[in-house]
Formats: structure tokens, sequence, C-alpha cells
């Protein structure tokens, strides 16, 4: 992501996916961010629904919200793993961003 130019240090994730830890933990080796899983992996639900109680005027703005549940799992990512995924998938980075590439070329005509 710092090759980017996006200095991110850690994102919060939800979702069933979640739930598994292998895909958590290369996640944060292939971004070398940390990743904070919510303990409710349907919390992006929730947010909506709070969204919508806000829009209806049952909440005020940001004191009159309920407190979001404790965060569940924290992956940290490994660097020594990092560099070896990064090599193993080097072939498919490339590729993808070929087609990027291709594509931005032909928005552009």
């Amino acid at each position: 992501m710092a090759k980017a130019g996006v200095n991110v240090k850690g994102m919060r994730v939800d979702g069933g996916l979640t739930r598994s830890r292998v895909l958590m933990q290369t996640q944060a080796d292939l971004l070398g961010i940390r990743l904070e899983a919510s303990e409710n992996p349907q919390v992006t639900a929730i947010g909506v629904g709070l969204m919508a109680g806000l829009g209806a005027g049952i909440w005020s703005w940001p004191d009159g919200l309920p407190v979001s549940p404790p965060d569940g799992s924290e992956y940290q990512p490994n660097e020594k793993i990092a560099c070896s995924l990064r090599e193993r998938h080097a072939p498919f980075i490339r590729v993808c961003r070929e087609a990027v590439q291709r594509d931005r070329f032909l928005q552009a005509e």
C-alpha cells in the first residue's frame, strides 16, 4: 500500500470471511498492515441500521448512537511470510497490473 502512496496503519474488517484466521492473516501479510476483525461479523448490517436510525431521527449524531461492541481478533503482518507470498504471487500481480493499465488506456480513448 505504501508503494501506491497510501499510508494506512490498520484496517477494520467485518463479514463472514473474517472468521477465517488463515484468510485474515494472509491479508494482513499481503497488505503489510494490522487488521482488526469485528467480534460481530455482521457489523456492516448494524451500521446500516444505525444510519437509518439517524435518518429517521431515532438517534442524534454522534452522542445518541449506541456504543459499538469491543473488537474481536487482531492480525499483525509477518514480513517474512509476506515476502514469500509476494514472490509466489508476483506473476499474478504483474498480470493484474497490466490489465489495469490496458483498461485505463481503453477508457482514455
